[in-house]
């Protein structure tokens, strides 16, 4: 208490940059689900209209399947390491390059599933949210599955190599990975630009302000981060070579000429 004010304030720049990627995850849900501004303005039912349509993200539906279960499982597994006496990540299926050499490759994807906290997981949720929203229904439940676990393992692998002897948890190389499918999605210039704009901004400043975080902190994996990241636009520009796929897009997110209005 005794100390200058400037010793006392933390680490600023992280936490620019959490309020900064925070602002833009919420941003983001609103676009996904515009119908929630018009809660704020009901004069009947406020709460209870917001608590219905919060709860429709995490409830499995038509083209909509993968991802809720994905959130729903992350959070089960934090509940249950919470919840838990043994609190150890490395029994829990911590990431671990030693553990890796010696056989326990199971530890790439178990990974994945555990959040060290619950902010890392709350942030990790809402990007998913918003990439599962646009991708699912654009490559299908099996692509979209096996995109997500395969990058996962393959930005596991970069963390475990390029950390050696330090413990990695979180999905979020997974999903940065999926925010890089989309961005190859978003290249080509026949996409309408009522829809390769917006989404091309909100990708872009998702990916880039998740980057600018493992900077700003040092227990940041950005290596995970990056592998993710260059994974998934790799893949996605395999799977996008005729470039029928971005014109999906159309498809999968309806939108009006000025990207007030979005439909799933």
């Amino acid at each position: 208490a005794n100390e200058p004010y400037a010793a006392r304030t933390g680490n600023k720049a992280f936490w620019l940059c959490f309020s900064f990627l925070l602002g833009v995850c919420a941003w983001m849900l609103l676009l996904c689900k515009p119908k929630l501004k018009n809660v704020l303005n009901a004069k009947k039912n406020v709460f209870s209209e917001a608590y219905e349509k919060f709860f429709t993200f995490f409830v499995p539906k038509k083209d909509y399947i993968v991802t809720p279960i994905l959130m729903n499982l992350n959070i089960l597994i934090f509940a249950a390491l919470f919840l838990s006496e043994n609190k150890n990540l490395l029994e829990w299926g911590a990431n671990y390059g030693p553990a890796i050499i010696k056989g326990e490759y199971w530890r790439l994807l178990t990974n994945i599933f555990l959040h060290s906290g619950f902010i890392h997981l709350v942030c990790n949720m809402m990007g998913l949210v918003f990439v599962g929203i646009c991708l699912e229904p654009l490559l299908g439940r099996t692509k979209f599955i096996l995109a997500y676990l395969s990058i996962g393992i393959m930005a596991s692998l970069t963390s475990a190599y390029w950390y050696g002897d330090t413990l990695s948890v979180g999905a979020s190389g997974a999903i940065i990975g999926l925010y890089g499918m989309l961005l190859a999605f978003l290249m080509p210039k026949n996409l309408p630009r009522e829809i390769r704009d917006p989404m091309l901004v909100i990708t872009t400043v998702f990916v880039v302000s998740s980057l600018l975080m493992g900077f700003a902190k040092h227990n940041v994996d950005n290596a995970a981060h990056f592998s993710g990241l260059a994974c998934g636009f790799l893949l996605g520009l395999l799977l996008d070579r005729d470039k029928k796929t971005a014109l999906a897009l159309l498809d999968t997110v309806k939108v009006d000429s000025s990207f007030n209005t979005v439909e799933e």
